[in-house]
């Protein structure tokens, strides 16, 4: 549970206690409600946990948008450019292909998807029951699953303003 509750404050991009922020369950998904001091814009993030309790998968408002982000529940050291490996499989659907996530920059158990794809990945999603993801390290070839609810993202979603904007 501590993992837990660091991944999500990263997530959350704060540098403040998770415990501190405002927060809104929405079915298997906790809203954090942050607005960003200098800006005043949202940057507020959906999280639901792995069912094992080690990974987290997110969608926060960012400065470029929507994005959506994984947290890997340990170190990976990435690829050159600091991208791991990941692909997903949304309840019996076919899996995906394996596409490159970045590392958040100093935190490597954090990765996001590239802005083209977040769009289909959070369609796919919101029609969904369940999503395996799973993150390669091409560092040294570790690779971790993590299965996820989906119930409650359509309306925690709606709750981020930049997917309303």
């Amino acid at each position: 549970m501590k993992l837990l509750t660091a991944s999500m404050a990263i997530l959350s991009g704060l540098l403040i206690s998770v415990s501190s922020m405002a927060q809104e369950r929405i079915g298997d998904f906790t809203h954090f409600i942050n607005t960003d001091d200098f800006t005043d814009k949202d940057t507020s993030t959906i999280i639901t946990p792995n069912t094992g309790g080690e990974g987290v998968l997110a969608w926060g408002c960012k400065p470029d948008g929507l994005n959506v982000m994984i947290g890997v529940g340990g170190y990976m050291g990435g690829d050159s450019d600091d991208d791991i490996m990941v692909r997903y499989r949304f309840d019996q659907n076919q899996p995906s292909e394996f596409s490159y996530w970045r590392l958040f920059p100093g935190q490597n158990e954090l990765a996001y998807m590239r802005i083209n794809q977040v769009e289909e990945f959070t369609d796919e999603a919101m029609g969904a029951n369940e999503v395996i993801m799973e993150a390669i390290d091409p560092l040294d070839e570790e690779s971790r699953r993590f299965k996820m609810s989906m119930t409650g993202l359509t309306e925690a979603i709606n709750k981020l303003s930049c997917v309303n904007n």
